[in-house]
């Protein structure tokens, strides 16, 4: 299955081993670029529907509140609604249900986002944003990104907030 829709020119297929081997191979024969990636099982796909069922269930223990600004899912590429509960249900169906990366990010620029921060490890998303985004006006930015010093990360994310945006920082908190 297509299991995240990462930019416009790139997909993540998922599933059991045999099947990626044999997509791997008629893509291979297309001369279509195609990797494999390190991962520890087929996310975003039916292989993982028993544990997005466990994972449902142990969220059902978690209080949420309602969400004081909007959130967005990779699973619906729209905004989330406030309901407490369809947060969880949405949240814990994630596991197993392919991510519309792409979708989720033109409906926040839709919805007037432009500075889209990543916040983890590396620099994939911004990048990933970038090509969704092409020339359009947007900033994407990184927190982290692997052989940088974190802190250095950091300041240079906020420079580059500052710079972008030359209203002063205190009135965008």
């Amino acid at each position: 299955v297509i299991a995240n829709h990462n930019a416009p020119d790139q997909v993540v297929l998922s599933g059991p081993t045999e099947a990626i081997e044999a997509i791997a191979a008629r893509l291979a024969a297309a001369k279509i670029t195609a990797r494999r990636l390190p991962v520890a099982t087929a996310f975003h796909s039916p292989v993982v529907a028993g544990a997005s069922a466990e994972f449902g269930q142990f969220l059902q223990g978690i209080e949420f509140a309602r969400p004081t600004a909007r959130v967005y899912s990779n699973t619906t590429g729209s905004a989330h609604g406030e309901d407490p509960a369809t947060l969880k249900e949405r949240l814990g169906e994630q596991l197993a249900r392919p991510v519309r990366f792409v979708e989720m990010i033109e409906a926040m620029y839709a919805d007037g986002v432009r500075t889209f921060i990543e916040v983890g490890p590396g620099a994939i998303q911004a990048g990933l944003v970038g090509r969704i985004l092409g020339d359009r006006p947007h900033l994407a930015l990184h927190l982290d990104r692997k052989g940088r010093d974190g802190v250095t990360s950091l300041l240079t994310a906020i420079a580059s907030l500052l710079v972008d945006n030359p209203r002063p920082f205190t009135e965008r908190m």
